[in-house]
């Protein structure tokens, strides 16, 4: 009888099976090592000028130091997937996305404001999708 409580109360005591772990924002800054829009990959000289910094709950866009646009962020993870809503200061419909951080690399594919959030990571002809890829800087 006492080995019956004993294994029960250690049945009851054991920790579940944990959730697999959610995306966290990717904090941190980055440069901008891809920028393609609607299937056009953007070439132009001063990228290497901007810095991307995202905190928590904001994006903010520099050029040689200085903040030059802002949105807020909202971070989220479904079936596994990391999605972000950016909502710019105009009062425009979110930007729907999608996010993946493989080491420092953060690639970001987000729909035109108010389209609907990307399934894979493209931004092909008539997509009207923006595509990021970025490399965190070590400070």
């Amino acid at each position: 009888m006492l080995t019956w409580i004993i294994a029960g109360s250690l049945a009851i005591a054991a920790p579940g099976l944990k959730d697999p772990p959610k995306p966290k924002a990717p904090v941190g800054r980055f440069t901008i090592d891809r920028w393609e829009v609607d299937g056009v990959v953007v070439n132009r000289p001063d990228l290497a000028s901007y810095v991307m910094r995202h905190e928590a709950t904001s994006v903010t866009l520099e050029l040689n130091g200085r903040d030059v646009k802002s949105e807020t962020v909202t971070f989220s993870e479904a079936g596994g997937v990391g999605q972000a809503d950016f909502r710019s200061e105009d009062g425009s419909p979110a930007k729907k996305a999608i996010w993946k951080l493989e080491g420092d690399t953060l690639t970001i594919c987000e729909s035109e404001a108010g389209g609907e959030r990307p399934t894979d990571f493209s931004s092909g002809h008539g997509s009207k999708r923006t595509l990021w890829v970025l490399k965190r800087i070590k400070d």
